[in-house]
């Protein structure tokens, strides 16, 4: 009887968040005039044959380059990285040009590049202390083969040269820039090359934390409509499916987070688990046995149903929120979609189906593991 209590609670708390995530939604129309009244620019650029610590050099120089015409956020993702500027319209068509002409006629300051390498010293050191971004980029560079490291001495031996060769190489093609409100004006023709990716591994890295990390990890082709409803499933709030099994009726992990991103290489799927050093088996075993239901298409229907709603809702989210939307656009350009297939991506998630779902889960490929223990 106290069983089916507690399931009601649950079921009445997560109407609850609907109903107040609905309200919220039906709100964004007058959303703060800060983000309606500025125009919103996205500077991609693919990454697959560029070293991360230079990716965090070029992506600071651009913020420092352009900070008095805009806002600017660099960004980085599994397979390109960039910049979002910020300003007012009537400044977007300079802005462009200006981005364009420093794009095609890299002119850059050594100062610039110092503090860029200073900014990306930070970001380094920002990941550091934070275990489950730290063990994901962990994890890319493993899989890409590439010889980075998350250590900010990899900064130091990078030149101006170095920098410069990189820029110069990229001005011969034209760069991606995305318009959330016109992205049909996007142009470009950088190469991104997809490499085959290292599945599999193993790796456990020594921490400072007292306690232990872990992350499963895994690159998958298919559906980007399967893949937001296979996050929602594993991580779409507290009655999500990682955080009940680690933190549950009998909690075992202070962090359970699961997510599913989409990169130009694909899905990209981590579980997350932070426990006592005495626990971490016990998670490690329910981590492999969940990712092997998943593999068999072990899905209810009822957890279907939850998920795809959230999925639903977080699009709306997202498109609410020009920043958000803008970087996701610039993701799912590089991954060669057109902006046609993201328009369509609301009804493809409606006519989602249970066994659409489950057939994108038994073609999941094998997962890597990687630990960070005292």
């Amino acid at each position: 009887m106290e069983r089916w209590k507690v399931k009601e609670r649950r079921v009445l708390l997560l109407l609850l968040f609907l109903v107040s995530v609905s309200l919220s939604l039906l709100s964004f129309p007058s959303q703060p005039k800060h983000l309606t009244s500025l125009a919103v620019l996205n500077l991609a650029i693919p990454s697959p044959q560029i070293p991360l610590p230079l990716q965090l050099v070029l992506a600071n120089c651009w913020q420092l380059q352009f900070s008095s015409k805009a806002v600017c956020y660099p960004w980085w993702n599994f397979g390109c990285f960039g910049v979002t500027f910020l300003t007012e319209p009537d400044k977007m068509e300079d802005l462009k040009e200006s981005i364009l002409q420093m794009w095609k006629q890299p002119n850059w300051d050594l100062l610039i590049f110092r503090q860029g390498k200073n900014l990306a010293s930070q970001q380094l050191s920002q990941w550091k202390r934070m275990p489950m971004e730290w063990l994901k980029w962990q994890a890319r560079i493993t899989a890409l083969g590439n010889r980075s490291s998350l250590d900010e001495d990899e900064l130091f031996p990078i030149s101006f040269d170095d920098f410069q060769i990189v820029a110069r190489k990229l001005a011969r093609y034209d760069p991606l820039l995305i318009f959330p409100n016109g992205y049909s004006q996007s142009f470009t023709n950088l190469p991104l090359k997809r490499p085959s990716l290292y599945t599999g591994f193993h790796l456990t890295f020594k921490t400072t934390s007292l306690r232990t990390h872990g992350l499963w990890w895994l690159v998958a082709k298919g559906e980007p409509e399967a893949a937001i409803v296979l996050g929602n499933l594993l991580g779409g709030g507290t009655e999500a499916k990682w955080f009940q099994i680690l933190r549950g009726e009998k909690p075992i992990a202070y962090h359970a987070i699961a997510q599913v991103l989409w990169t130009p290489f694909g899905v990209e799927l981590s579980l997350y688990a932070a426990t006592a050093h005495k626990d971490f088996k016990i998670a490690q075993k329910k981590a492999r046995q969940l990712l092997s239901d998943l593999m068999r298409g072990e899905i209810g229907e009822g957890e279907f149903e939850r998920a795809k709603l959230l999925a639903q809702l977080r699009l709306k989210q997202i498109e609410a929120d020009p920043i958000a939307l803008n970087q996701e656009l610039a993701v799912w350009a590089m991954s060669g979609k057109s902006f046609e297939d993201w328009e369509k991506l609301p009804l493809k998630l409606q006519s989602l189906s249970l066994k659409d779902l489950k057939a994108f889960c038994l073609s999941l490929p094998r997962f890597s593991e990687l630990i960070a223990m005292p």
